[in-house]
This record gives structure tokens, C-alpha cells and sequence, in this order.
């Protein structure tokens, strides 16, 4: 993923654009290795550890989004919960030794689809429900104790 669509994830929650960031690079490192024929030696880990990642990732922002009393939680973790089907889906095609290159493309559409129209509602509201000393203290904790912050 290029640093212009980097950008184009960031929802002005520092927090959560770290954490997009990573996803971000690692979504690219699967898309280099797919679009090389890596062997799924090499592709499976990656898809793993993105899938880890962003169970992690969305649970962290699902708990922010209710801590910050964000009516739309709810409809943002069914979209979540649609982003980790596909991510099951590219999981089993890997398992079954299926080309995956398809649903690899798919996959960063939808992420950067999510965070394009999801991601920045929340975000809003994720500010306005987080008090500067808060957010500050967050933000310090987020990476080093997985945590995320805005």
C-alpha cells in the first residue's frame, strides 16, 4: 500500500491510525507476496498475523466506541465482524492451497472501504467522548499495553 492510501486510513485518532498503519503495512506485505507467487509457506503466516492483528484491532475500537458512548457501535462491529468473514474465507482458500490473489484485492478494498466510511463516523465521536488528560494518557499506553487511543 502507497504512503498517498496510507493516508487515506488516517480518522485523526492517533491511536487508532497507528493501528491502521500497521494493517495497512501489513495488508501490503500480503499483496507483495500474493502478487510474487510466494509460496503459502510464506503467505499463511502473513494472513495469520493480519488476521490476529485485526481481531485485536477491532476489538480494542469496538471498546473505545462504547467507552466513548457511540450510538453506532453496534452497526460498526457487524462490519467488523463482515471484514473478519473475508479474512476467514482468504484463510481457508490458503489452507485448501487456492490461489488467493482475488480475494486479496477484495480484502484491501474493503479495509480501506471500512475505514473510509466507518471508521471516520466513529472517530468523531470517539474524540468528542474523550477528554484531553484521557486521551493524552491513551495515547501514551496505546502500542506498548495494545491498547488504543484518540
Amino acid at each position: 500500500m502507497r504512503d498517498s492510501q496510507r493516508q487515506d486510513c488516517n480518522v485523526h485518532c492517533p491511536g487508532v491510525d497507528r493501528e491502521h498503519d500497521i494493517i495497512a503495512r501489513m495488508m501490503s506485505a500480503l499483496q507483495h507476496a500474493v502478487s510474487e507467487g510466494r509460496s503459502a509457506e510464506v503467505i499463511g503466516p502473513l494472513a495469520d498475523l493480519l488476521t490476529r492483528f485485526c481481531v485485536e484491532h477491532f476489538q480494542h475500537e469496538e471498546r473505545l466506541m462504547r467507552e466513548c458512548g457511540y450510538l453506532g457501535t453496534d452497526r460498526h462491529a457487524a462490519a467488523h465482524r463482515r471484514l473478519m468473514a473475508v479474512l476467514m474465507k482468504l484463510q481457508e482458500k490458503l489452507r485448501r492451497g487456492q490461489s488467493i490473489t482475488d480475494e486479496t484485492m477484495g480484502l484491501l478494498h474493503r479495509l480501506a472501504e471500512h475505514t473510509n466510511r466507518w471508521d471516520r463516523a466513529a472517530s468523531i465521536a470517539i474524540q468528542k467522548g474523550m477528554t484531553a488528560e484521557r486521551a493524552k494518557a491513551a495515547a501514551a499506553a496505546s502500542l506498548g499495553a495494545g491498547q488504543l487511543a484518540c
